[in-house]
């Protein structure tokens, strides 16, 4: 199985939680048997109020609703891009 490493720059907690949490299940629907280690995201050092439930939203996230969101499309055929890259390189580097 292939190790790929993916750092994350968050704006707060909530999302520490549940930006690992979407990409993995982005990258499982890639390539199921790929390994994603998450480093620890970093703050942009604003302030941001999370709610207490933005994890658990982050497990039952319809990506395929998200899509819909330019923004979000945006940021979804990115992370295919460069897990994609990665795979054609045999990489098992980080991004």
């Amino acid at each position: 199985m292939k190790t790929i490493q993916i750092a994350c720059v968050v704006e707060g907690q909530g999302d520490r939680e549940a930006v690992p949490v979407v990409i993995r299940r982005i990258v499982a629907r890639l390539d199921p048997s790929l390994i994603v280690q998450i480093s620890f995201p970093m703050e942009s050092g604003r302030k941001y109020v999370e709610t207490i439930d933005q994890p658990t939203l982050a497990a039952a996230f319809d990506l395929e609703m998200a899509r819909r969101a330019d923004s979000f499309d945006k940021c979804y055929r990115e992370i295919v891009r460069l897990v994609g890259e990665m795979q054609k390189r045999g990489e098992s580097g980080s991004v």
